[in-house]
């Protein structure tokens, strides 16, 4: 086990090294499922904000960290749980055993058994699939609970009180001395990548600022371009790629397989994965994520990265509550730019028309 978490260790600097922060993750996932080390957690949880940043919806206060940056399915489990919405929320719960198990997802079941939604019996019963296939060390305490509550079926009372035996009789080892050292490189290369872009920072927004105030101008673009090469920015090379008349194809796929999430992030949670289409480096199409639509708890104005976009589809008809979410989402002035829309009702097309017409 050691030597199998040491290679997925080493590809994950590689990767990282390369600028290719989702393949990172994924070696990283890979070697916390083997180790379950909290370490390796943080460590995962800390390239996610790289990848994922999406602010939870809050309705009195800000959301406690670790909740600032959450894969989507995550994101849209809280905000269902915020504004007690037990329905949705089960649903999302039936949705998180599949694929390998992610350490972001502990963080997010805890905060969900402390909200007073997560008291109710149904939601008690749905927390433990989760759980049980995560096997989490840091969910004991909460394993404990679980097993002792009179809203939990026998079946999963017992599988509970199993795990609970076997994560106490055999705790995940420390990790070996070359896989810390292994671990503090990419800590410190993590460090290194953020202090260089912190520094670097004023000037990349006040460039890309001028891209998106000025969605035309291929200049803005290309002079953006130069700055993300110097600083070994992927999206450098994908923006002077896409705006050649005589585009390497094949690289433009390899370099959307490798960053898509990252490069969708700005513009928030709305988007479905890999369905945005990207022209001279920045969205311009969009299919619009229908779930989030449902509730005003998730609702954060759009922003200036939606400036590029040109079309928006939905993928499902609209119920009456969420044309109204929408409605209200496409009040943003960065939304004007849109000229096209695709599967979206009536209402929306005519708000969109007349946002064009200004």
């Amino acid at each position: 086990m050691v030597g199998d978490v040491n290679g997925l260790l080493e590809r994950a600097l590689e990767a990282f090294g390369q600028h290719e922060e989702q393949r990172a993750m994924e070696s990283l996932l890979l070697a916390w499922w083997e180790s379950r080390s909290e370490r390796l957690a943080a460590l995962v949880e800390r390239l996610s904000a790289r990848i994922d940043a999406w602010p939870l919806p809050s309705r009195k206060r800000p959301s406690p960290p670790p909740f600032e940056d959450v894969p989507r399915d995550y994101f849209i489990l809280m905000a269902y749980a915020r504004e007690g919405n037990v329905d949705a929320v089960i649903r999302q719960l039936g949705m998180l055993g599949y694929g390998s198990p992610d350490p972001r997802l502990t963080p997010v079941l805890m905060e969900l058994s402390r909200l007073p939604i997560g008291r109710e019996g149904p939601i008690v019963q749905g927390l433990c699939g989760p759980l049980l296939f995560l096997k989490d060390p840091r969910t004991l305490e909460l394993l404990r609970a679980l097993s002792t509550s009179r809203h939990v079926e026998d079946e999963h009372a017992d599988a509970l009180k199993g795990l609970i035996e076997k994560m106490t009789a055999q705790p995940p080892p420390p990790l070996a001395e070359e896989t810390q050292a292994r671990v503090g490189a990419l800590e410190a290369a993590l460090d290194a990548r953020a202090s260089a872009e912190a520094s670097s920072a004023p000037l990349r927004e006040e460039l890309l600022a001028r891209v998106y105030s000025r969605p035309d101008d291929d200049d803005a673009r290309l002079v953006l371009a130069d700055h993300l090469l110097e600083h070994g920015d992927a999206a450098g090379e994908f923006i002077v790629l896409q705006c050649s008349p005589h585009s390497d194809e094949k690289r433009i796929w390899e370099l959307q397989g490798h960053h898509r999430r990252t490069w969708e992030a700005p513009l928030g949670p709305y988007v479905r994965d890999g369905l945005t289409r990207f022209e001279r480096g920045f969205p311009v199409a969009v299919r619009m994520n229908f779930d989030l639509f449902h509730s005003p708890a998730v609702l954060t104005p759009a922003g200036p990265a939606w400036g590029t976009v040109r079309e928006i589809s939905w993928s499902h008809t609209l119920t009456q509550a969420a044309l109204v979410t929408s409605l209200e989402w496409l009040k943003s002035p960065y939304l004007r730019g849109v000229t096209a829309t695709g599967n979206v009702h009536p209402e929306i097309a005519r708000r969109l028309r007349d946002w064009t017409t200004r």
